[in-house]
């Protein structure tokens, strides 16, 4: 039997037990409010979600503070952001008039902790050093912070990161302030708390693919202008042939009248050629708009670059000096090893050429001696899709890692700000409103490019011209068959395109 002095010290331990368990009861029923909470919130309404998750994180724990930090959710669209790179979206105080512990930053790298993130990306709750506005006193948790806290005779002060971590990895995490009650976080309830931040990465996911599907939408109506503005040029265009088809007639019809090779036949030879020019620009028109065979080949871009001089020279006009550096990007010099690339040659011709028209439009106002060259180089491309012997190369999004043909084109004009940059490659996005373009010709070479398993890349600074860097995957020798009759390799299907 019990004597009432061992009953007496059994009670305080089961009022904490008891204590112990009514908050674990009252956490559970606040997760589960959560996640029913989530199950009908709209997609896109992040900040209506993350509120909920820092009030039942903030008190679930008894926290001083809780913080979340989100990660750049569409950095599979730019392969540029920094990856590593959290901001601040949004804090919860036990005590709202309260103020600040420590200065707080309104972003945090990774790499700052003192495994870099590997834990967090991982899924594993951990226990990182408070992360301070100024760099000097973020110095991650390790030996050397440890002699120095062990000389100020004050410890560094720690808080709780919870990820939230999806299929496309870390989107974000949770830190939380203790203050005191950290001593009293049994692993039952810190495994309570994670649970929050999955709940929480499960409505982020919804959120960036969401976000992925506007984007898609937006293409997805720029495509359908496209398809639509083909429609009605080949309409046009089809009419049009009509007209130059009776010019045409009508010139022969002269011709045959006149008598003797004066002026009037050498004005008739000049409207025959400006006809004939207008019913090859009708053809590109048509050839545009419509689906057509793939006529990709293996070609030598040296060689074709070459061919197109005089085009070249032509569309950047007179006064602008025209440079090639096709220097011999073979191993040994020898024809059979020369690198050569699978593309539709004619396409290719276009991809230049607006290149050039686009170098004519940025020299237009220069004071300087204009300039326009195109070289071409053999670059290796790492498992990033970067060039290994370039430094500083920014990642090209989607270039395979391997051996790679790249042309560049540089000019010495305007060139270009970031916010004009980041939008070039857009459908019907153009600069020349004075000239008439049309926005067609930097996003048809980025399909150009993706179709032959490439990709594209920009250098430019407002008045430092701009480079234009196009990589094409050197065909294997396997891929050099016999080209037939009508420029198509026995056996070559049409390359499929990327989603």
């Amino acid at each position: 039997m019990q004597t009432r002095a061992s009953i007496r010290e059994a009670s305080p331990w089961r009022s904490v037990e008891g204590r112990e368990a009514e908050r674990l009861r009252r956490f559970d029923a606040r997760l589960g409010e959560l996640a029913r909470g989530y199950a009908t919130l709209p997609a896109l309404d992040l900040k209506a979600a993350l509120m909920p998750a820092l009030e039942v994180l903030g008190s679930g724990l008894e926290a001083d503070r809780v913080r979340f930090f989100s990660a750049n959710l569409f950095s599979a669209m730019n392969p540029n952001s920094n990856a590593d790179l959290f901001d601040a979206m949004g804090t919860w105080r036990s005590s709202p008039d309260g103020s600040e512990r420590s200065e707080s930053p309104a972003s945090v790298d990774l790499d700052r902790f003192s495994d870099g993130g590997r834990g967090l990306r991982a899924g594993r709750a951990q226990w990182l050093p408070a992360i301070a506005s100024d760099p000097e006193h973020a110095e991650p948790v390790g030996l050397r912070a440890r002699r120095a806290a062990r000389v100020r005779s004050a410890p560094v002060r720690k808080i709780l990161h919870l990820p939230c971590l999806s299929s496309a990895g870390l989107l974000g995490f949770f830190a939380v302030e203790g203050g005191g009650s950290a001593a009293h976080w049994v692993p039952s309830i810190v495994e309570r708390a994670e649970l929050a931040g999955v709940h929480f990465a499960m409505v982020l996911d919804r959120y960036r693919l969401a976000r992925e599907l506007d984007v898609i939408r937006v293409r997805q109506g720029h495509h359908e202008r496209l398809e639509t503005l083909g429609r009605v040029a080949s309409g046009v265009a089809h009419d049009f042939n009509n007209v130059l088809t009776a010019i045409l007639g009508n010139t022969d019809l002269l011709e045959m009248e006149l008598v003797g090779a004066g002026e009037s036949h050498v004005e008739l030879s000049e409207i025959r050629k400006a006809a004939a020019r207008a019913a090859d620009l009708v053809e590109n028109v048509l050839s545009f708009g419509r689906p057509r065979p793939v006529g990709a080949r293996s070609v030598d871009l040296a060689d074709c670059v070459r061919r197109l001089r005089s085009m070249i020279e032509r569309v950047v006009g007179d006064g602008i000096a025209l440079e090639l550096d096709l220097e011999s990007i073979s191993s040994s010099g020898s024809e059979e090893e020369v690198p050569r690339v699978r593309i539709d040659p004619g396409r290719f011709e276009r991809v230049l050429l607006n290149l050039a028209s686009n170098a004519r439009a940025a020299l237009a106002d220069v004071d300087h001696d204009p300039r326009f060259a195109v070289s071409l180089r053999r670059v290796t491309i790492d498992a990033e899709g970067r060039e290994i012997t370039t430094s500083g190369s920014e990642a090209v999004f989607g270039l395979s890692a391997g051996e790679h043909i790249r042309l560049t084109s540089r000019d010495n004009g305007c060139g270009m700000d970031e916010a004009r940059i980041a939008r070039i490659f857009e459908p019907f996005f153009t600069t020349k409103q004075a000239c008439g373009g049309t926005g067609l010709g930097l996003s048809t070479a980025v399909e150009v490019l993706r179709e032959c398993g490439g990709g594209i890349r920009v250098e430019s600074a407002p008045g430092e011209g701009a480079a234009f860097h196009l990589y094409f995957s050197i065909a294997r020798p396997e891929e050099r068959a016999v080209e037939s009759p009508f420029g198509l390799s026995p056996g070559w299907d049409a390359p499929l395109l990327d989603p």
